[in-house]
């Protein structure tokens, strides 16, 4: 017997393709899209290969787990795990629905046809993704009419009927038609394909595969279920375990508009794009597309999916950029600003422990999601991103228009010259940049400064008021007031005037120079907070808590007396933070007559000029301590440890430098370029002054002499925060 009934009455069947083929299956819009890569799809029809090749009975490519939904739906099942592996398999049977073949036996083209598309119904429907769903829909019946050819190079080339949908599927029939090509050609120039052995290579696939499907029992708790999988080492994350919690309240609520909501979400969480790709603040559109056609929730949705896939194939478009943080980080920062509570911590291993969802009814989980999309269109516009391609990469990027040679419109991002060359964004950047390698907290992506910076700029650039009223008055939310006072949102079904750029130009594009200035401001201050609170042993989430309530008259506090020389003189045990600080103000403010320091010949106003941030993590002594009785930068061993020898670089420079005297240090450091610390060029700079240049007392050693001038600066960043 194939079927044992399981203690909890789940069912579990071995089958073969051949044997769901009067099945339907449904991905639900909390599993993660389509992700499989070229390696996974490789080693999938690889190993079926080998197996085929062996001459094996059977191959079992593990479990298909299932929710059956209503009776009254006939054989449709939810794909709850296993996804992945089936999806591949469904678009393995594209290609093999579009070969002819020498067919033999019971398999026939219609056979793989029908496992594709049934009547007028895909077999794997994607409820939430319109797009991907009209192309691959289209893409079948074509193959069902047998209008796909091969070209005159023998190939189908599947992958070009999927245009403008999502990327990872286009590469998809790529690969697979790739590996095809590759393992069933004729000859060796991998054209013409040998459909006599294809053709029992599918009549392996279909007849030989093997999978478990579960089916589980219908009085299953599906988030329980998920939480059990995902404890196991399953493909579900918690971020996608809540979403499946949220979007499940969001349906009890009624109105069925929980797809527009999972849409909003899937737009949020890729955090490694701008969520409008189309989103410029140089030129905005008016209230309608290119097209002329109105903005509704489901045409910027499609205008987003589709401006993701034209960047995508333009290898010219630099749009590869990295978020300082993920999804779930981004998730908790919402959360705690929307919560309200204080209690809330940036703990993403903790997030479904974190959000309290028995205080969130259908409303609310509204109105958290659309809180979530302000936050990402604020972070997509104030937030540094990486550029991977480029070296110094973490800048604020904001997407502009072009036109190709055929007036389609793209957008990609400026050169970095452009981004330096504009004071106010560049200062921002900087800032955040400097906060980013200082102010990690206990884990990389944690970023303390992160929670009340969002919240700043929602006081700064809208009030939650206007927020609220801009939506309305777009007609995107609907509110009432029911007969109890309860206040409810609604995302409109009809085709409300949503423009992702007026969402910009109204909450970002008219913030003047001045007002970034203030948010450098506001970043400084809250940096010297933390820094203050750092050094009395305070509990740093009561600080930006501190913060997040008083954003909008934020200020500093006063400084109590600081022994720094007790602080920073520990050789490689003084805490990095100060020299990240450090660094920051020697860059925003220089030093006294630094147009006459030089390095061999290089300006020291130059090098600061362009400087930028790293993580950092080697504490160098400037004078190495294999040579301690050199006494023309120290005066004696005792100040082989102190502030005034020591600089933050990389492992790998302090490596190179080694046990170097200064003089080859200097060559060395000079040869670097952009230099990873001014403060050490800055040591370079003064070493080779007469002593009378940098020093009224002859009794203190070179060494003392930086360090004196370096803690005035430290003591006058935290003053001038005030």
């Amino acid at each position: 017997m194939k079927e044992q009934t399981m203690s909890n009455q789940n069912k579990a069947q071995k089958q073969m393709i051949v044997d769901i083929k009067d099945i339907f299956f449904e991905i639900p819009p909390y599993q993660r899209l389509y992700e499989w890569g070229k390696d996974e799809i490789e080693t999938l029809l690889d190993d079926m290969k080998k197996a085929y090749d062996e001459s094996k009975e059977q191959y079992f490519i593990g479990n298909i787990t299932t929710s059956k939904k209503s009776e009254n739906e006939g054989e449709k099942f939810i794909l709850i795990d296993g996804q992945q592996r089936l999806t591949t398999l469904w678009f393995i049977g594209f290609y093999l629905a579009s070969r002819e073949y020498e067919w033999e036996k019971e398999i026939t083209k219609k056979v793989w046809q029908e496992f594709i598309l049934k009547g007028d119904k895909l077999r794997i429907a994607m409820p939430i993704r319109d797009k991907e769903r009209e192309a691959l829909e289209n893409l079948a019946k074509k193959i069902q009419k047998s209008e796909i050819k091969p070209n005159k190079e023998k190939k189908l080339e599947l992958s070009k009927d999927l245009q403008g949908i999502h990327q990872k599927i286009i590469d998809a029939f790529y690969y697979i038609e790739l590996w095809f090509n590759g393992n069933f050609s004729k000859d060796d120039n991998k054209k013409e394909i040998d459909s006599k052995r294809l053709n029992c290579f599918a009549n392996f696939i279909y007849t030989k595969i093997c999978f478990v499907f579960v089916e589980l029992a219908q009085n299953t708790d599906l988030n329980r279920f998920f939480v059990r999988m995902n404890n196991r080492g399953k493909q579900l994350e918690q971020h996608e375990i809540l979403k499946a919690r949220i979007l499940s309240v969001i349906q009890q609520g009624g109105g069925g508009e929980w797809q527009k909501y999972a849409k909003i979400w899937d737009l949020c969480s890729d955090m490694n794009k701008y969520i409008f790709q189309s989103a410029s603040d140089r030129n905005f559109l008016n209230s309608e597309n290119e097209s002329g056609e109105k903005w509704g929730i489901d045409t910027i949705i499609s205008e987003f999916n589709e401006r993701n896939a034209k960047n995508a194939q333009n290898d010219d478009t630099p749009d590869k950029v990295e978020s300082i943080i993920d999804f779930p980080t981004f998730l908790l920062h919402c959360y705690k600003l929307y919560s309200q509570d204080n209690s809330v911590s940036i703990t993403q291993d903790k997030l479904l422990e974190i959000f309290n969802l028995s205080k969130m009814d259908s409303e609310s989980c509204k109105w958290f999601i659309i809180d979530m999309l302000y936050y990402r269109v604020l972070f997509d516009y104030f937030v540094i991103k990486n550029n991977a391609e480029q070296g110094n990469g973490f800048r604020i990027r904001r997407l502009y228009p072009y036109k190709d040679k055929n007036q389609k419109t793209y957008y990609r991002l400026p050169e970095d010259s452009k981004l330096v060359a504009d004071r106010p964004l560049h200062n921002l950047a900087m800032i955040q940049n400097y906060l980013r390698v200082a102010r990690q907290g206990d884990r990389q992506n944690y970023h303390h400064w992160l929670t009340p910076f969002l919240q700043k700029l929602f006081y700064a650039v809208g009030t939650y008021d206007n927020f609220v009223k801009y939506f309305v008055d777009k007609g995107i939310i609907a509110i009432k007031n029911d007969k109890n006072g309860k206040w409810e949102s609604q995302v409109q079904k009809s085709n409300p005037i949503w423009n992702p750029n007026q969402i910009c130009a109204h909450f970002a594009g008219d913030y003047d120079e001045g007002k970034q200035d203030n948010l450098v401001k506001f970043l400084e201050i809250l940096d010297t907070n933390l820094a203050i609170a750092q050094l009395s042993d305070k509990e740093l989430l009561n600080e930006t808590n501190e913060a997040i309530k008083e954003a909008q008259k934020y200020h500093a506090e006063t400084p109590a007396n600081i022994d720094f020389n007790s602080l920073l003189n520990n050789g490689t045990g003084t805490p990095h933070y100060w020299f990240y600080r450090l660094e920051y103000y020697l860059w925003k403010n220089g030093v006294e007559n630094e147009e006459t320091l030089k390095i061999k010949d290089k300006n020291f106003s130059a090098i600061r000029k362009n400087f930028y941030f790293r993580n950092l993590g080697s504490i160098e002594h400037f004078q190495p301590q294999s040579e301690p009785d050199e006494k023309w930068w120290l005066n004696d061993k005792s100040e082989m440890d102190t502030f005034g020898n020591l600089a933050l670089i990389s492992r790998s420079l302090n490596s190179s430098l080694g046990k170097q005297n200064l003089d080859k240090k200097e060559i060395d450091i000079a040869k670097e370029g952009n230099s990873e610390s001014l403060k050490l060029v800055l040591m370079c700079c003064l070493k080779n002054l007469k002593n009378n240049d940098i020093k009224a007392n002859e009794e203190i050693s070179k060494a003392q002499a930086h360090q004196e001038q370096m803690l005035g600066i430290l003591i006058k960043s935290l003053k001038s925060s005030q």
